[in-house]
């Protein structure tokens, strides 16, 4: 998702203007040339996180200009790019492994090709080549344990005592949401997982419509628990100095969540949008991502590496586990819909 991926943003991002709904961060020193466009969610393009560094790195190379524009929360990437049809990104940011099944049936992508050799053996595989992962995390719930004892599974979280006090995050927004969600359909099944979701609902749990709401009520005391990333242990310990925080481990494997990157078939800049694609598989850029995302890379980074002993080791899925689930995604948000009027 830190005040960067992982927190709530806070103050007036630099050299941000508002346009048409969209925050456009321009690095100012960059010489004029070709123009790339780039869609990412809010915390990525925040001066907090890591686009504009990577922006600043980039255009260097590349004696270009990039407009990295905050397309609001991941989960809303799509709809954004629905109503800027007049002005389509040549390069997407922050889709993950479920949004990627909705985004091939609503928009068309171009091909890359890229050298998987360097990447971690987890992603030695992976299948898609038009949409290639940057980071990755473990997800679960986060909490504090000077003030809270957790509890360890399903089941747990329907005690009363924790009514209005696990904070969640819309799928229909959020694509945290939908880890949530598809962890518990892939769990009980369907039909039952559907009426666990109903009973967690009249328990007073709250489901914000951004991973960034959920955890600002998490940090503000409004909830002893936030569905979020391993990672964001990482943040806490490294940004505030703080180790009060810890990540419950649940019997059996967790969802990851797996950011990718796309170029759209509309591209205009369909060239720089693959190289600077590249460009955020170098370690130089994957360093600057692990630090300031606070995500794992995809790729063995040196300075990352030395701080993944302060973080739990975590059993995932396989990252194709939810895939039936993904590709009835609209089938199952409308069963969500109905759930809510519940």
């Amino acid at each position: 998702m830190v005040v960067n991926k992982k927190f709530i943003l806070a103050g007036v991002l630099v050299a941000a203007v508002l346009v048409g709904g969209a925050l456009i961060i321009n690095s100012g020193g960059a010489p004029s040339g070709p123009r790339l466009r780039v869609f990412a969610y809010d915390s990525f393009v925040s001066s907090f996180g890591p686009g504009p560094r990577l922006v600043e790195a980039f255009e260097k190379k590349c004696q270009c200009k990039v407009d990295l524009v905050s397309a609001g929360d991941a989960g809303l990437i799509l709809q954004r790019m629905e109503l800027k049809k007049d002005q389509p990104p040549d390069l997407v940011i922050g889709l993950d492994q479920l949004t990627q099944f909705t985004a091939e049936k609503r928009f068309q992508w171009k091909e890359v090709d890229v050298d998987h050799s360097t990447w971690f053996e987890r992603f030695h595989d992976w299948p898609s080549r038009h949409f290639i992962p940057f980071d990755w995390a473990p997800m679960g719930f986060i909490y504090r344990p000077s003030r809270t004892q957790p509890f360890k599974d399903f089941e747990g979280m329907l005690d009363k005592k924790w009514d209005d006090r696990i904070a969640l995050q819309d799928p229909r927004t959020s694509t945290p949401g939908m880890q949530f969600l598809f962890w518990v359909l892939s769990h009980f099944g369907e039909d039952d997982g559907f009426e666990y979701l109903l009973k967690l609902k009249r328990n007073g749990l709250r489901f914000a419509p951004s991973w960034s709401t959920s955890y600002g009520l998490f940090q503000k005391g409004k909830a002893d628990f936030v569905f979020s990333y391993a990672t964001s242990l990482l943040y806490h310990r490294i940004e505030e100095k703080e180790t009060d925080y810890a990540f419950v481990q649940f019997d059996g494997p967790h969802p990851m969540q797996i950011e990718l990157m796309a170029i759209p078939a509309s591209c205009v800049s369909c060239e720089l949008a693959e190289s600077f694609l590249r460009f955020l598989l170098t370690e130089e850029a994957q360093s600057v991502i692990a630090s300031r995302n606070y995500m794992y890379p995809v790729r063995h980074v040196e300075s990352f590496a030395k701080l993944e002993a302060f973080l739990p080791k975590v059993d995932t899925f396989p990252a194709d586990r939810f895939e039936p689930l993904a590709q009835k995604q609209l089938e199952i948000l409308q069963r969500w819909d109905l759930l809510l009027r519940k």
